[in-house]
């Protein structure tokens, strides 16, 4: 006698698969939430002639998806503020050198703040974003302070703030920071100008 196919080691295979894609889309908010919204209205315009130029010229995300610093974007039910940059971020105490970012490299510094703005926890990590200068990968760096920061399942209405440190080449023509949050695979990248 041949067995029902709801019996079958395929057949839920295939449930499991299903079940984890419809939660895997309704953690991330939806279909509506593939779209990034950015606002640059509050970004500072302090980029020289020759930054913009170089920055034009070296990326290649559409530019309704770059996000400048003071600017902010919303994705995944998340608004998300680059409060602030530093291209040349000195660490004062590091008398031992641990973080020393090493021959023909910086440190750079870049503060956000985030907001939860739907109805369910959001989860929030150092991870979110990839530094990119000139194209290539840079390195996190991470540095202990009193206010650390590593991650959390920020509910709704609430917020947080942090700082990313990343090592960058000294002569790096342009610094992108790419978002793509933790555990959103199937959002928007959202690009941060930062030089």
């Amino acid at each position: 006698m041949k067995k029902p196919f709801y019996k079958k080691a395929w057949f839920w295979a295939i449930v499991l698969i299903v079940i984890v894609g419809a939660g895997a889309g309704a953690g991330a908010g939806g279909s509506d939430n593939k779209k990034a919204k950015i606002d640059n209205s509050g970004a500072s315009s302090s980029a020289s002639a020759d930054q913009k130029a170089t920055t034009a010229a070296t990326t290649e995300a559409p530019q309704d998806t770059k996000v400048k610093v003071g600017g902010t974007f919303e994705t995944n039910g998340l608004k998300i503020k680059v409060t602030d940059a530093n291209t040349d971020f000195q660490l004062e105490g590091d008398d031992y050198g641990i973080h020393d970012p090493g021959e023909g490299k910086k440190l750079i510094s870049v503060s956000f703040d985030y907001e939860n703005i739907s109805d369910d926890d959001v989860y929030v990590g150092t991870t979110d974003f990839k530094c990119y200068a000139d194209n290539a990968e840079c390195d996190n760096e991470y540095i202990s302070k009193e206010d650390d920061f590593i991650n959390t399942n920020l509910s709704p209405g609430r917020t947080v703030s942090f700082t990313l440190f990343f090592k960058v080449p000294t002569d790096a023509k342009s610094i992108e920071l790419e978002y793509s949050g933790t555990f959103s695979f199937d959002s928007e990248k959202v690009v941060v100008e930062i030089q």
